[in-house]
């Protein structure tokens, strides 16, 4: 079915209308550009691009693909040329032994923070939600996060604290994917990306590019930076079955070491390294520093 041809046969409902039905008008103040996803209380509602947005009197267009999953999937490739969804997840979760004194990811970034930098590139980028995975006892991280996401209206962020702090990494994003899991009931073929929640160099254009590159495949997707592999990764949904299998031993990048890996090379001044010491930590801020007096913003 074309484009076209798909979006006249699907019932279209004023925002009004909608509210009536869902409860929740969700809204999106950049609608023209098309997002996968809202927040709302059903995960199957779309806001439609140009045309079906109203620029003149700023109407929203909501339309309700209830019915079932393979319309939305449709509904996507056919808006946006994405023929999957993309769920980031940002294992956030870490005590940063190494990083004594402030919390690492409310460090300055700029005139923000760590975390930031994180979550405003993973949301300049096409992912299709972005989970965060927190310690149930932290206590500054939580609120900072609410006050980002209600500031910038980020809807499709999601902060999930579990009942008790995850061990490892690993049990950070196993938490987080369950999250997604029952929220979202995603396709085999969907994908999960990884990136941990101290990288505010990030590019969100490597992470479209890894997006991208996954769109072709069943494999896993990493960026390489100039011979560096690095992150974001991209998972197929179905290698969460195969982290049931690890031994306790064993993190994520186990899984590439059991899968085909595809590549996806980007520049070596692009790569985002991480922050684990506060000797990283301040070469990190010199190397923004420097890029944005040279007039290229580090995001």
């Amino acid at each position: 079915m074309t484009c076209s041809g798909w979006l006249s046969s699907i019932p279209v409902l004023s925002a009004g209308e909608a509210a009536g039905f869902i409860g929740e008008v969700a809204e999106w103040p950049n609608a023209p550009v098309l997002k996968t996803g809202v927040g709302s209380n059903l995960p199957w509602v779309r806001i439609p691009p140009s045309p079906l947005w109203n620029a003149d009197t700023g109407t929203l267009c909501l339309s309700l693909l209830c019915e079932a999953k393979d319309i939305f999937v449709s509904a996507c490739e056919c808006w946006t040329g994405m023929k999957k969804l993309h769920f980031a997840i940002v294992p956030a979760a870490g005590k940063s032994h190494r990083m004594p004194g402030r919390h690492k990811l409310l460090l300055p970034w700029g005139s923000e923070t760590v975390i930031h930098a994180v979550l405003h590139s993973w949301m300049s980028s096409r992912v299709t939600h972005v989970v965060v995975v927190i310690r149930p006892d932290d206590q500054e991280l939580p609120s900072h996060l609410h006050e980002l996401k209600q500031r910038f209206t980020w809807n499709k962020l999601h902060i999930v604290a579990p009942d008790s702090t995850p061990p490892s990494m690993r049990d950070s994003v196993v938490c987080g994917l369950e999250h997604v899991n029952m929220a979202f009931h995603p396709a085999r073929t969907d994908r999960w990306l990884l990136a941990p929640a101290d990288i505010p160099s990030l590019s969100p254009s490597v992470t479209d590019g890894v997006i991208t590159a996954s769109e072709q495949t069943d494999q896993i997707v990493t960026a390489v930076y100039g011979g560096h592999q690095s992150h974001p990764v991209s998972f197929p949904w179905r290698t969460l079955e195969q982290i049931g299998s690890l031994s306790t031993s064993e993190g994520i990048d186990s899984l590439m070491n059991a899968d085909p890996v595809r590549q996806f090379h980007v520049a070596a001044d692009l790569y985002p390294g991480d922050i684990d010491t506060p000797e990283e930590y301040s070469a990190a801020v010199s190397a923004f520093q420097a890029k944005r007096n040279a007039g290229r913003p580090g995001d």
